[in-house]
């Protein structure tokens, strides 16, 4: 079974200075071989920056997928974010020294050894009309505005 599970976050800030403010994070899953969409969620976060959301959804969802489907060797799974900084992160290319990113980062990875599967990163560019991606922005945007 494969599972692609869309992920964008959203911050409301009040000023363009202020690096953080109300933030939500969105999620989409989908079963890629039949195109249905097996659960999405839009959870509003607290006050923290637009790439905490965007971690924050990837950790949101993968957890969703291991409470919700049961987990074996087939099971394929690829996050696809428009956030460069949380696909090159989880993917091992880029680093972070930001302690409030790193602990999701370390919440992502231990979901990915208790999934005990491979998990592909993918980047896609937002805001560009890509269906999933549109949808999971529209809830993270509106989690992050209550």
């Amino acid at each position: 079974m494969k599972y692609e599970l869309w992920t964008d976050g959203s911050c409301f800030k009040d000023h363009h200075t202020h690096s953080d403010g109300p933030c939500g994070s969105g999620m989409v899953c989908v079963e890629a071989d039949s195109n249905k969409i097996q659960f999405l969620l839009g959870e509003y976060i607290g006050i923290q920056t637009n790439n905490f959301a965007e971690f924050k959804a990837i950790e949101i969802g993968l957890e969703e997928i291991k409470e919700r489907f049961q987990i074996d060797e087939a099971l394929d799974i690829e996050v696809i974010s428009d956030s460069k900084m949380a696909v090159n992160v989880l993917s091992g290319t880029w680093n972070t020294e930001k302690d409030h990113i790193l602990e999701v980062v370390e919440r992502i990875q231990e979901l990915e050894e208790e999934l005990g599967v491979v998990i592909r990163y993918q980047w896609v560019k937002a805001h560009i009309g890509v269906h999933y991606n549109e949808l999971a922005d529209f809830l993270a945007y509106n989690a992050a505005r209550g």
